[in-house]
């Protein structure tokens, strides 16, 4: 089978294309024909070695979707022919990568794909939409008539994050560096869009929250955005919430400015989660979808053989929306 290998870590150079064997499948495991693998900024990380304790060489890829190919689930559920993805702590992450033709993993992260959803949408779902449906609703709860800041609104978790905010009621803002984002934001639903650039962007964010600057920052990004979206939160219980740090996980913070504005920095981690517990926020997703309240927002898909071509044009930021690879 072909899949994508690196044997050290650094640039999308030590992506490799290798002929492998096919798996070997062990007993409470699925194996899966893999039709299409969205990629993460968590594959960048852990290309460049962010992550270095995960032994080498390894197979990159942490979201997949395909068809059952074989199982020894000891509760029989899965069916070869049956479509699936997987939703878990496997891939990616020590074990199996998903950037391959075939992988097999616990039978416990495996969960169904309704035929109303592609191979190339289910793909996307883990990492990026459940983890937005988490923050939003499990760890904040109530955003009705709240304003929102979500910095770099062109990842996957960014723009899920905004459609999770506008359908609980949330007044959102979203800064990009480019104004197409900005843009492409707005039609999604944003109700202001700014370029980080703008040296008077605080000032605007400010002027559009009556002066007292946004309950809340959904930070998706990390690095540089941190301080900028402490500077836009309101005093008297603002709250920073992180979910990612693919622009840097080392900032300097004014720790004198968050005990003056009484600011609540939270940590949201989907990762942490138990299969039983992703696959329970997996279904409140597909009702969402059921009921045409969400769009699946996909950008470019490229060949398995092309994932240095498709590790580059994320790394350039000029997307909006998901990266796909297809086998």
């Amino acid at each position: 089978m072909k899949a994508i290998q690196i044997f050290n870590h650094g640039n999308t150079d030590q992506l490799t294309i290798a002929d492998l064997e096919m798996p070997t499948l062990q007993n409470e495991e699925v194996l899966i024909q893999v039709k299409a693998i969205s990629i993460n900024h968590f594959d960048i990380l852990s290309r460049k070695g962010i992550y270095p304790n995960m032994k080498l060489p390894r197979i990159l890829g942490m979201d997949c979707a395909g068809v059952v190919v074989s199982s020894k689930d000891p509760l029989g559920r899965w069916k070869a022919g049956e479509r699936v993805l997987v939703l878990g702590e496997t891939l990616g992450l020590g074990g199996p990568g998903a950037y391959s033709e075939y992988v097999n993993v616990p039978y416990q992260e495996v969960f169904a794909i309704p035929n109303s959803i592609s191979f190339e949408e289910a793909a996307n779902i883990g990492i990026s939409y459940l983890t937005a449906l988490y923050v939003t609703k499990y760890k904040i709860g109530d955003l009705k008539d709240k304003y929102v800041l979500i910095p770099g609104i062109s990842g996957g978790v960014a723009s899920s994050l905004l459609q999770f905010c506008k359908l609980f009621g949330a007044k959102t803002i979203v800064t990009s560096r480019m104004e197409g984002h900005c843009t492409s934001a707005v039609e999604m639903g944003a109700d202001y869009a700014f370029q980080n650039s703008d040296p008077n962007a605080i000032a605007k964010i400010r002027e559009v929250t009556d002066g007292r600057g946004v309950s809340i920052v959904l930070n998706a990004v990390g690095g540089p955005t941190i301080p900028f979206s402490i500077q836009c939160l309101q005093g008297n219980g603002g709250q920073l919430y992180l979910i990612g740090t693919c622009a840097g996980k080392d900032v300097e913070l004014n720790l004198f400015q968050i005990l003056l504005k009484e600011i609540s920095l939270i940590g949201c981690n989907f990762g942490s989660l138990l299969p039983e517990e992703r696959g329970k926020i997996y279904e409140e997703f597909l009702g969402f979808v059921k009921q045409k309240k969400f769009q699946i927002k996909v950008d470019r898909i490229f060949p398995l053989a092309e994932a240095k071509e498709a590790h580059t044009y994320m790394e350039s930021g000029n997307h909006f929306g998901k990266i796909l690879l297809k086998p």
